[in-house]
């Protein structure tokens, strides 16, 4: 028969049993390394976005000062300002003046205009466009050939490197179109005032240099023309000319 005290002690021994296989035992090292992890997770830094970095250039993408560097967290925002610089009025305003911090890094340049500039009247020889310091066309405004406008001299490269003047705030014609470029014949050829009529029969030597104005026409023949000459209509075949150097 068995007692009392056997059966008591049977159970309590397979309370024990029980408790233990639900019990998940952590040590004080292991508390510890994980209070540090969430402390660790929550003091982490915001994620510092690429810098902003401000310009301040003449018309030909020359830096007149040196430029800034701005700092910031990603998704918030920044203000740059124009600089007072002597001999020099700021003539662009960057669209990117105020911005946001992004993923990337962002250039905001400001245009001045040195003060020794001043204006000249001079005629076009060509329809012009008008187009912004990038070689944008600003709209559709075509200026006339053999009018005159104002433009401010020296002359100015745009950032592709074309010449051109400028007329306005951030506004330029090209410079091909006021003053040409000089192309030289390689073929003996008339001058034509349309593609089937000759302006004379004076015939242009091949060698002669000859100043072209503006890009190329296209007359009902399909060919290209340059115009040399005017107000009246006075025009070379492109293929009569030396080809411009690569």
């Amino acid at each position: 028969m068995v007692s009392k005290k056997t059966i008591f002690s049977s159970i309590i021994l397979a309370a024990m049993a029980l408790m233990s296989t639900n019990v998940k035992i952590v040590n004080a090292d292991s508390l510890q390394n994980n209070q540090e992890s969430k402390m660790a997770v929550s003091d982490q830094a915001p994620f510092v976005g690429p810098d902003v970095v401000v310009y301040y250039q003449d018309e030909q993408g020359n830096d007149i000062v040196p430029r800034d560097v701005i700092e910031g967290t990603a998704n918030n925002g920044y203000i740059t300002n124009a600089k007072e610089i002597p001999g020099y009025t700021m003539i662009s305003r960057p669209a990117n003046a105020t911005g946001i911090f992004g993923a990337v890094p962002q250039r905001v340049v400001y245009v001045y205009r040195s003060n020794d500039s001043h204006l000249v009247s001079m005629t076009l020889m060509h329809n012009a466009y008008i187009y912004d310091l990038n070689h944008q066309r600003i709209g559709k405004e075509m200026l006339p050939a053999f009018t005159k406008v104002n433009v401010y001299s020296p002359l100015v490269r745009l950032t592709d490197g074309s010449l051109a003047y400028q007329t306005d705030t951030n506004s330029y014609i090209m410079a091909g179109n006021v003053f040409g470029t000089l192309r030289t014949v390689k073929n003996d050829t008339y001058v034509y005032e349309t593609s089937s009529k000759k302006t004379s029969k004076r015939i242009v030597p091949a060698g002669k240099q000859i100043l072209t104005f503006g890009s190329r026409y296209r007359f009902y023949d399909c060919n290209g023309y340059y115009r040399v000459g005017g107000p009246k209509k006075q025009y070379i075949r492109v293929d009569n000319f030396v080809k411009d150097a690569k």
